[in-house]
């Protein structure tokens, strides 16, 4: 059982953009990681799965998904879990690696929040999260809102989409040595179009919109159009970014 969300299996979606972020984050065996925004903690193992003398611990809002977490951590004495918000949240200090995937775009203050995470970080330390491009390159959200009339949005899950304003937030935050590598994966929303068209309703896309019979046929013609052998999968582009701290 993955992130499930509202509902909505992210870990399935994100099958394709795992490998890629777990390769940008090197986790070294004596790493101390903090991954922001866990969910129900499928990176959060893979780093403690890396971190064998090290530690990891995963920060989320959402209590459903740290229980969880937590159940489908069991075993792994290296890694727990804590609710907070990462604007505020009294991180210990000192780790060495800290990780996101897709779990920093909603942050109401962005600089307050990576400026909180650095301070978290020890000298030299990294921070890597995965974030996605702006909604121009996601089909996945074109096509869904097309289909129920909809339009794609600029903020939100796109709010980290421009690497020149993300840069400017680190650099606000006290973060040094930014890349920014452009990651392309499909993503994933169902086995086939009636369970696609189900994980849409599960995410409320569209809003009232999706309850309507025609919106619902255009809905199940474009996963049908997006059907294959392994399930439902759309084009999307990613951001993975990187920065360190100082020293």
């Amino acid at each position: 059982m993955g992130d499930q969300r509202d509902g909505f299996d992210y870990d399935a979606e994100l099958r394709r953009y795992q490998p890629r972020l777990i390769e940008a984050m090197a986790v070294g065996n004596r790493d101390t990681v903090v991954d922001i925004g866990c969910g129900t903690g499928q990176t959060s193992r893979a780093a403690a799965g890396l971190a064998t003398d090290g530690s990891v611990l995963g920060v989320d809002v959402n209590p459903v998904m740290l229980e969880r977490a937590r159940r489908l951590s069991d075993g792994l004495e290296n890694l727990r879990f804590d609710e907070g918000d990462a604007q505020v949240y009294p991180f210990p200090q000192g780790f060495s690696l800290a990780i996101s995937r897709f779990g920093t775009m909603f942050f109401a203050d962005p600089v307050a929040a990576f400026t909180n995470i650095r301070r978290a970080l020890q000298p030299g330390a990294r921070l890597v999260q995965l974030v996605w491009q702006s909604g121009d390159h996601q089909e996945w959200a074109h096509a869904i809102q097309g289909a129920l009339g909809g339009t794609v949005p600029s903020g939100g899950a796109f709010s980290l989409s421009e690497p020149s304003t993300v840069d400017g937030m680190l650099t606000s935050a006290g973060f040094t040595g930014i890349t920014v590598t452009d990651v392309r994966e499909p993503v994933w929303y169902g086995a086939n179009p009636d369970a696609a068209v189900d994980a849409v309703l599960a995410l409320q896309m569209g809003s009232g919109a999706a309850t309507q019979p025609d919106a619902l046929d255009r809905l199940h013609q474009v996963m049908t159009k997006h059907n294959t052998d392994d399930g439902v999968w759309f084009d999307s582009r990613a951001w993975i970014i990187t920065a360190r701290t100082a020293g």
